[in-house]
């Protein structure tokens, strides 16, 4: 995921529609509501 943000060329979906469950990652806690972290928010998670 990170690698798409990163390029964004090289995925199909724009950068502001790219989300990721950072619950997956390690970056919020399981019950965190949303756990999804869109777009631009990604980078510094990466």
């Amino acid at each position: 995921t990170c690698q798409s943000i990163a390029n964004p060329t090289k995925t199909s979906a724009s950068i502001g529609t790219l989300c990721a469950d950072a619950r997956m990652y390690g970056v919020l806690p399981w019950n965190a509501f949303p756990g999804k972290v869109c777009g631009s928010n990604l980078l510094p998670i990466c």
